[in-house]
């Protein structure tokens, strides 16, 4: 009778060192767990939106069970079996990780697992296993009787060890052979050959690398390594220690600013002729330095605009005359303060701080103390004084994106250059295209058109469209244009993008952009829309302003944001007054690899497109 052993490398897809773990669970169970399939674009976690089920439900395959929200896009998830839902393991709003059990669900099927004594035959299903990618089902190889099992369900297995052991009740055959030949490694004094030694050897030198047995997906390993950071060194916050992509990315982003510390003078100038003055610095200039360089270490984005003071010109010159107080002296500010406070009740997120540590934001609902004066401070810890009205929210899967994507593009110098457009021939070319549309349905604003011009133009400036690999110190030039949308959705901000602009006209891809912001308003978009971005243009305009300073979304080079449109007064070639619809473009650029000479002629020939459409009619 010959015991074999069932390795867990019996699929020929991973490779058999120790270098990936899995998670052992039965698959022939009665109760079955109800795992949260890996749902793409690296998403390690979600947010249950709601459960189309709950606990005593009978459910079939296929029928949806739950949506769910990540930092991408909504998902329905369905049920892999046919049963009754005996246990849900999230509420609604709460956090599910990817791998991890959603529900589970009573199939009505008898006890069928191969536990020891169990007859099993080729190509039964043995076991389910879990990985950091996705669940496995292992068959047998042999028939036979499992006489031993190696690991208790939800513990972890090691590629190239046994899962279990099968009795096959065979004759010596070819295989037993080769299981005998492979003991003549053994000395007859119980001794290692030479070539059992090096297998020895090899293993305790991957055991020895400090990597292994860490947690982590090949792209996290990636990541760290793009940034110099030792694996080693970080307490990973995923399950059984596994380390996660914003542990990285937190860490990185602590790094990237450590060489602007404020650098000690190691020596005074040795030229004693020049005329030269030292002075300590004061506690406000040392409170500034460490505030100023703390701030580093935040991605910042600007915006700009002008308003009109002239009400309110008059409305404070009425107050002075009126005051009681003549030595009360009224200036705008307080105006500004106040009329702040009261924006602020409508936008409480903008009076908030942020709480990396609990990831939630803490909202001051009630003080809004804004201060005309401004205090340096380090924040170390959520404010301690408990009298003060404060409340607390878990961030959204949106925000959680906002904050990785973010905190990433700090370490890349961007570069900024604005302009302005005129948008005369373009408002009459826009009117006349409206009118002979045979879909009076389809929306056509001026972001179709802003979209192409940009694809007509990276036609001529393909770096623009690029994306750096700085592992192999190469570019790599992308033949299509996927050029993302900035989206306002109730979610907060959404980029998801249009596929393939070089091959679509204006028409169609008004169509593709009012889908994609009907279904960010309904929340319903999925991973693939924001998938292979390539460009991205925002038109904060339609909010409002003039100028920003737009963030990059890595790995793309270039962003730009269309400020609002107004008529305003220009000048003509005889020195005439007359009115003019400009808007303001903000371009930022990966300095790394785009020079600001490159960037304004990219600027140039995108505007020519937009001052004049039948150019680009010509070049498309």
């Amino acid at each position: 009778m010959l015991s074999r052993r069932l390795l867990a490398n019996a699929l020929p897809s991973f490779h058999s060192k120790n270098l990936r773990l899995y998670h052992s669970s039965k698959i022939n169970f009665k109760v079955m767990p109800f795992l949260l399939a890996d749902i793409g674009e690296g998403i390690t976690e979600v947010q249950i939106v709601q459960w189309f089920v709950k606990n005593g439900d009978k459910v079939a395959q296929f029928q949806k069970i739950a949506e769910v929200q990540s930092d991408k896009a909504a998902v329905e998830i369905t049920s892999k079996y046919d049963g009754v839902v005996v246990k849900t393991y999230y509420k609604e709003n709460e956090t599910a990780k990817v791998g991890q059990p959603l529900c589970d669900i009573d199939t009505f099927d008898s006890p069928e697992e191969e536990s020891n004594g169990d007859k099993v035959a080729q190509f039964q299903k043995i076991a389910e296993v879990q990985s950091d990618k996705a669940a496995v089902e292992i068959t047998s190889k042999y028939d036979g009787v499992v006489v031993k099992t190696y690991y208790k369900e939800n513990e972890t297995a090691k590629v190239g060890k046994p899962l279990c052991d099968i009795d096959t009740f065979d004759s010596l055959d070819e295989e037993s052979v080769k299981t005998k030949n492979d003991s003549k490694n053994l000395d007859q004094t119980g001794g290692q050959t030479e070539k059992a030694k090096e297998t020895s050897k090899s293993m305790l030198m991957i055991d020895n690398d400090p990597n292994l047995g860490i947690l982590a997906t090949p792209a996290i390993r990636r990541i760290a390594k793009e940034n110099s950071i030792d694996l080693s060194k970080i307490k990973g916050t995923g399950k059984d220690g596994r380390i996660m992509k914003e542990d990285v990315l937190m860490l990185a982003s602590n790094n990237i600013r450590e060489e602007i510390k404020p650098q000690k003078i190691t020596q005074l100038p040795t030229d004693r002729t020049l005329p030269v003055e030292t002075k300590p610095l004061n506690g406000v200039q040392k409170a500034m330095i460490k505030s100023m360089t703390n701030a580093l270490k935040v991605p910042h984005f600007g915006y700009y605009d002008e308003f009109c003071l002239d009400q309110l010109k008059s409305i404070k010159k009425e107050l002075v005359d009126i005051l009681d107080e003549p030595s009360t002296k009224l200036s705008f500010m307080p105006f500004f303060i106040k009329a702040a406070s009261v924006a602020l009740k409508k936008f409480p997120i903008m009076n908030a701080s942020l709480d990396l540590e609990n990831n939630q934001d803490v909202l001051m609902l009630a003080s809004n103390n804004i201060r005309e004066e401004i205090k340096p401070q380090k924040i170390t810890q959520l404010p301690t004084d408990r009298t003060l009205p404060v409340e607390t929210k878990p961030l959204n899967g949106v925000q959680k994106a906002m904050i990785k994507s973010m905190t990433n593009a700090l370490k890349v110098p961007h570069f900024g250059y604005y302009d302005e457009i005129c948008l005369d021939q373009l408002k009459s070319i826009k009117k006349e295209l409206v009118d002979i549309l045979d879909e009076p349905s389809t929306k056509l604003s001026f972001m179709p058109f802003f979209i192409k011009a940009a694809s007509v133009a990276l036609k001529e400036f393909p770096i623009m469209n690029a994306s750096l690999d700085l592992e192999n110190n190469q570019v790599i030039y992308h033949h299509y244009h996927n050029i993302g949308v900035a989206i306002d959705s109730p979610q907060g901000l959404v980029v998801p993008n249009i596929k393939n602009v070089q091959d679509k006209s204006v028409v169609e891809i008004a169509k593709d952009l009012n889908k994609l912001i009907e279904a960010a308003k309904q929340n319903q978009l999925k991973p693939a829309d924001f998938a292979n971005g390539t460009f991205t243009l925002s038109n904060v305009g339609t909010v409002g302003g003039t100028y920003t300073s737009p963030i990059l979304v890595l790995p793309e080079v270039v962003i730009g944001a269309l400020g609002k449109a107004q008529t305003l007064p220009r000048f003509d070639e005889s020195g005439q007054v007359y009115p003019s619809l400009i808007a303001k473009i903000s371009w930022s650029a990966d300095h790394r690899i785009i020079d600001g000479a490159s960037l304004a002629r990219f600027s140039n020939k995108w505007k020519s497109y937009i001052e004049n459409p039948k150019r680009m009619i010509l070049d498309f």
